[in-house]
């Protein structure tokens, strides 16, 4: 120690002992996070017992159904019964022929779901005060 003393050389101080339980808690701490990540990955993940339940489930309800994906036209009216003519196969009267559909409505009127119908100030402006 004199010659540290001589030198000017600062003197060092011992290092600090930092105690076995501190090192304990540490390990608990970091084995607590690590269970953690892993309980939140495996909640994360599906579990395939159920997944493979649900698309069989799926499967099973669009092999039942019968969806084409469109709506199917309602059959046309049956027209009464009419005996067949001698002569040969009856034109059908003029008024029978399909008529072309008529385009389709909404259900909802789209212009009406708008907050307004025009842009205006909601408050007037007034006059000046004097």
């Amino acid at each position: 120690m004199a010659a540290a003393e001589q030198t000017g050389a600062p003197a060092v101080a011992a290092p600090k002992y930092i105690g076995e339980w501190f090192w304990r808690f540490l390990a608990l701490v970091m084995l607590a996070s690590t269970a953690w990540v892993v309980w939140i990955i495996y909640q994360i993940n599906p579990h395939p017992l159920i997944t493979n339940a649900a698309y069989e489930a799926a499967a099973s309800a669009r092999a039942s159904q019968a969806a084409k994906g469109m709506i199917a036209p309602a059959p046309a009216p049956a027209t009464a019964a009419v005996p067949a003519d001698p002569a040969g196969p009856a034109a059908p009267p003029p008024e029978a022929k399909e008529a072309p559909p008529e385009p389709k409505v909404p259900p909802v009127n789209v212009e009406k779901l708008r907050l307004s119908d025009s842009i205006e100030t909601p408050i007037p402006e007034r006059g000046k005060k004097k």
